[in-house]
């Protein structure tokens, strides 16, 4: 639904969220047979599987070599600064800049995304923040501020997600975190541009012509295309 001043709100049954579960026996068969990472989506609305089960979840699926990615939406009434706690089994972490605020306390993108990094993210962040660009933290590489793409946004819903998308399938092709910020910036700019969610997303490296990326040669060490290490905190 979208409001007089262009403000969109999601009307949902949380049917789905609230039977979702995730056990470490589902995810031990998921990457068994191949599978190289996990993302979660819709934390803290996921009564089955928030807090500790999600916990449990995330640090197994390091311990087996997966990357762990978080997503988040806003909802009224939930514990956000609990999510903190999380923060340490998570590699991957990409709120939009009013779902960092909730999260963090902080305001302004580069203090959110130190927060979350300081909680112990230990890859990426990406505060998002829509037509304002996003920050990005690459976890000991510092930060970057990506300035928003100039286009003819149509409908931004799903942009977010569009951006860690693009994160995600960069790091599976083996780009680095930095490169991989930029990717994410571009196909999230590339989803507003038609009325019908994605569809003018069709190929990556077609996308990726002629669009200029920093470090493109370095290659992300934690990637898809690497050889799976298990994750040892020390």
């Amino acid at each position: 639904a979208v409001s007089e001043n262009s403000d969109r709100s999601f009307l949902s049954a949380p049917g789905a969220c609230d039977q979702f579960q995730l056990t470490v026996e589902e995810l031990e068969t998921e990457i068994s047979s191949g599978s190289r990472a996990l993302h979660v989506g819709y934390a803290m609305i996921l009564p089955a599987l928030d807090g500790d089960p999600l916990k449990k979840v995330m640090r197994e699926a390091s311990r087996l070599g997966a990357l762990t990615s978080l997503d988040v939406t806003y909802y009224d009434n939930r514990p956000w600064p609990e999510l903190l706690k999380l923060m340490p089994e998570v590699d991957v972490f990409c709120p939009s800049l009013s779902e960092a605020n909730l999260i963090t306390g902080e305001s302004d993108p580069a203090k959110a995304a130190r927060a979350l990094v300081e909680a112990g993210v230990r890859n990426f962040v990406a505060v998002t923040n829509g037509e304002h660009g996003v920050l990005v933290e690459v976890v000991g590489g510092g930060q970057e501020f990506i300035p928003a793409r100039p286009v003819q946004a149509v409908n931004t819903t799903g942009a977010g997600d569009a951006f860690i998308a693009g994160v995600l399938a960069a790091w599976h092709r083996g780009f680095s975190w930095r490169s991989a910020g930029h990717i994410g910036s571009l196909v999230a700019s590339v989803a507003v541009t038609s009325r019908q969610r994605y569809q003018n997303l069709t190929n990556l490296e077609r996308l990726l012509e002629g669009f200029p990326l920093p470090n493109s040669s370095e290659r992300n060490p934690l990637s898809a295309s690497q050889e799976a290490q298990p994750y040892t905190s020390e």
